[in-house]
């Protein structure tokens, strides 16, 4: 079992904290190499927290100009869809994250 989590910012950070330590974790920046590896090695469960346009801008992606970041938005959103289609499950981390730690637990492979 695999997982691959998109995502930036601090919460996608905490989201990886919580986690459980059995399914290898990987953090892949979209590209075209990375969606070809993907499609040759799909991951078993895609994470994805906070989608949204701008959702966890860094410093250096709110400089660029608009037209620059929604272009940035776009090839996430694609690479993202891209992969969505390819992997066994797509988990979706949003809003309160309070509820995020059960969600995960339920990724645990069963004992």
């Amino acid at each position: 079992m695999s997982v691959l989590l998109l995502g930036n910012g601090p919460r996608a950070a905490w989201a990886r904290t919580l986690l459980p330590a059995a399914p290898p974790v990987e953090i892949a920046a979209p590209s075209p190499d990375a969606l070809r590896r993907l499609s040759a090695a799909p991951p078993a469960t895609l994470l994805i927290v906070d989608p949204g346009p701008f959702a966890a801008e860094d410093a250096a992606s709110a400089a660029l100009p608009l037209p620059d970041r929604l272009r940035a938005d776009a090839t996430r959103a694609v690479f993202a869809l891209e992969v969505a289609r390819r992997a066994a499950r797509t988990v979706t981390l949003d809003g309160d994250a309070a509820a995020w730690p059960a969600r995960l637990a339920a990724l645990a492979p069963a004992a």
